[in-house]
């Protein structure tokens, strides 16, 4: 389960670094999409901003403790939204990157 929330949030970065805005050493996916919309270039969709919760199935994969099993259904959904998210995040850098300035030379 690790892996793909982890995906969405290096997404999330390289679309910050395409932005020009500093990224931060986070895991938290809730602050770099305010990152994001926070540039006032880009605005964020909800079914983007769904995937805030991806932070707690990165967290209770990565540390051990009490965490409840994730079910099939979580599972389902959990890598529907991460899919989203990375989907939305190659867009983003895709249309930066051929409207950017270094592209006329």
């Amino acid at each position: 389960m690790f892996r793909r929330p982890a995906a969405a949030e290096k997404a999330l970065k390289a679309v910050l670094v395409q932005l020009g805005v500093a990224v931060p050493k986070t895991h938290f996916i809730g602050y770099l999409l305010d990152l994001i919309e926070g540039s006032g270039r880009i605005a964020v969709p909800e079914s983007v901003r769904d995937a805030i919760v991806l932070t707690d199935y990165a967290v209770s994969t990565r540390h051990p403790g009490d965490w409840e099993p994730v079910d099939e259904t979580e599972y389902e959904h959990a890598r529907a939204l991460a899919d989203c998210v990375y989907r939305w995040a190659a867009g983003i850098i895709g249309e930066e990157a051929s409207t950017s300035p270094s592209d006329d030379t």
